[in-house]
């Protein structure tokens, strides 16, 4: 697996990846992420040929916020996701970012796609910073994930 930093060229792999994973992206993500793809920085992981996974973020002075991360079904599990964070997080520790933080849906919104969700930022180091009540359009809770590089 080769892990490279994300170009203009590959929306359509983010794109795609992403429709893979309607458990967690839904169509108005998707949206948001062919909006607002050029404002993001990012990596993509690339096995046989083609892109199995990607992650994309902000850079804000001393803070990175790792604002999407998918991997296709049948790359979970494999460890492209924590390549990924980790490629992330040395990047922008090298820029002088000492914090990078992500938000998911909180333990407190049983559903089960988002319980892994948790587990994989638990397992790459993040730590529960709170619970943001109703803080979703829909009322659900946000966790704020928070990681010290």
């Amino acid at each position: 697996m080769i892990v490279r930093k994300i170009k203009a060229s590959d929306l359509g792999c983010v794109l795609g990846i992403m429709r893979t994973l309607p458990e967690w992206f839904t169509p108005d993500a998707v949206r948001s992420v062919r909006r607002s793809f050029r404002n993001h920085e990012g990596f993509v992981a690339i096995a046989r040929g083609r892109a199995v996974g990607f992650a994309l973020y902000k850079k804000w002075k001393k803070v990175a916020w790792l604002r999407w991360i998918g991997v296709l079904p049948a790359e979970q599990r494999k460890g492209v996701g924590s390549v990924l964070a980790l490629a992330m997080e040395s990047d922008v520790e090298k820029r002088g970012a000492t914090l990078v933080r992500a938000s998911t849906l909180s333990h407190t919104v049983k559903y089960a796609p988002y319980e892994l969700t948790r587990k994989f930022y638990l397992k790459v180091g993040f730590a529960k910073e709170r619970i943001d009540a109703g803080f979703y359009p829909d009322g659900g809770d946000r966790l704020l994930l928070v990681k010290r590089v």
